[in-house]
């Protein structure tokens, strides 16, 4: 979705794709591994876990991040 809205073609599309493929292995090597073995609600309440304290994570950080009010 975003590549057609930036107008990027197919060849420039690859073209990004092979040249940062492990960027693209790492982000959905894990889930494809997954879903082949799991039943897609086992895969979903993982997921949805895995989101949860990934987002927990980051407003912690945002917390602590965040000036301090003297």
């Amino acid at each position: 979705m975003h590549w057609a809205s930036t107008h990027r073609g197919v060849a420039s599309r690859f073209r990004l794709i092979e040249s940062h493929w492990t960027f693209f292995v790492g982000y959905g090597g894990v889930l494809a591994a997954l879903s082949a073995g799991l039943r897609f609600w086992d895969l979903f309440v993982l997921r949805a876990a895995c989101f949860g304290v990934i987002n927990s994570a980051l407003q912690l950080a945002e917390l602590r991040m965040r000036p301090s009010r003297s």
